[in-house]
């Protein structure tokens, strides 16, 4: 112990220096919004290069796991098609229901991180502009909803998942009673959310399918998010409900990024409700 002490006496000019480098870094990148975005997009694809070199090794391990999960993607998807097929016999929704899905593209692209124990959790996929991905594109899982899309890089994007505590929340619309409130999460349990902002004169009940109302160009309408779990009439005005995701984030391995080919045309016009008259 006594020798530790000597040798950082003896070097206390070096690092003295050492630490003031660091801080001078620091209020640089901090302070600075065009260094700030170079440290960011080189930290990302570094650390991004990183986290997918080990995902790939530790995928390897998992390979039977992942078919089966596949297979149970498939599944469902065959499901979904055969369910459309008997949609489009009807003529007055195959002109709505085409146009709807023209507008959105879907890109694949595999999880290398995904938080889960923070308040704040995010998720970070393999692909970025080079891929032409942008912020705010929508994330879905082969289950239901998974997030948004914050930041890119060149190769990588990461962004805010489900599972973030924040200001406002997903715009979300219930099956029976076609109510509209925001699924929110509470930074308990990964596995549920809170539906707010439902008037107790909606008839809600357990077992109400939860999806994504299409009140903004980053997600489409009827994107499932969830069912109602528990439904608690207290003394508030609205409802106290509870839904149990339908995205499970502990073994999220892929997700499909949605790239709305409307949302600039959307963004350009509400930019000009913030632009003072002239």
């Amino acid at each position: 112990m006594i020798n530790l002490l000597r040798f950082l006496y003896d070097k206390r000019n070096f690092l003295f220096f050492v630490l003031l480098e660091v801080l001078c870094g620091w209020l640089i990148f901090t302070f600075n919004k065009y260094q700030g975005a170079f440290y960011f997009n080189s930290s990302n694809a570094i650390v991004g290069n990183a986290l997918s070199a080990n995902r790939t090794f530790t995928s390897y391990f998992d390979l039977q796991e992942q078919n089966d999960k596949l297979v149970r993607e498939n599944i469902a998807l065959h499901t979904v098609l055969e369910n459309e097929k008997k949609i489009r016999k009807i003529a007055a929704l195959t002109v709505a229901d085409s146009a709807r899905r023209a507008a959105f593209d879907f890109i694949p692209a595999r999880v290398i991180k995904n938080s889960l124990t923070d308040t704040k959790n995010y998720i970070t996929i393999d692909k970025g502009s080079a891929d032409g991905l942008s912020q705010y594109m929508g994330l879905i899982g082969p289950q239901g909803v998974v997030g948004e899309i914050k930041y890119c890089s060149d190769h990588y994007s990461t962004g805010f998942s489900v599972l973030h505590v924040k200001n406002g929340g997903l715009s979300a619309r219930l099956s029976r009673s076609d109510a509209v409130g925001s699924v929110e999460w509470d930074g308990v349990d990964t596995r549920f959310a809170k539906l707010k902002y439902i008037g107790k004169h909606y008839f809600i009940q357990p077992g109400d399918t939860v999806f994504t109302s299409g009140f903004n160009a980053v997600f489409p309408a009827g994107l499932l998010i969830g069912v109602v779990e528990k439904v608690n009439d207290d003394e508030q005005s609205n409802y106290n409900i509870t839904v149990r995701l339908a995205t499970d984030f502990g073994s999220l391995d892929h997700v499909y990024v949605i790239r709305s080919k409307k949302k600039p045309e959307i963004d350009s016009l509400e930019a000009k409700l913030d632009k003072p008259k002239k």
